[in-house]
């Protein structure tokens, strides 16, 4: 943190080197004790997806505040958590090609309608859904990764 806040750049290149690095060898080593990464990913990415409903709760607001946005910075981690799920499936949606191979197509689809509430990376005065909404699609998204 204190790197990015430097006004040294050769700080924060530094630094950033150094976080790829762990981060990379991380990966080399989770793919050693994880023979199929596939499968792991999704597990990983539904996990990822559940967070987002319970950050949206918070976001939209409730008595007079219903469906107004009323913490942004809720919205905003919601959001985060839905596009990051996204890359996630997107990573391993090609090695699904033998039993699943629909998997991905039938998640693509829900994942559309959740997009639809977190389409602005700002968050809008108005909530795009209601909650309980936002708290159905999920597990349609779960159904269509089990089938």
């Amino acid at each position: 943190m204190r790197a990015a806040k430097a006004p040294n750049a050769k700080q924060y290149t530094k630094a950033r080197a150094k976080a790829a690095a762990a981060l990379d060898a991380a990966d080399a080593d989770l793919n050693t004790r994880q023979p199929n990464r596939p499968r792991f990913t999704m597990i990983v990415a539904m996990q990822v997806l559940k967070a987002a409903p319970d950050e949206y709760d918070g976001a939209v607001g409730a008595g007079r505040n219903l469906g107004r946005i009323v913490n942004p910075i809720g919205y905003q981690t919601a959001r985060g958590f839905i596009l990051h799920f996204d890359r996630m499936v997107e990573s391993v949606a090609g090695d699904f090609a033998g039993n699943n191979a629909a998997a991905p197509d039938d998640m693509r689809a829900g994942f559309a309608q959740l997009k639809q509430a977190f389409a602005n990376v700002n968050a809008p005065k108005q909530a795009a859904f209601d909650y309980p909404v936002v708290l159905e699609i999920v597990p349609r998204i779960e159904r269509a990764r089990a089938n």
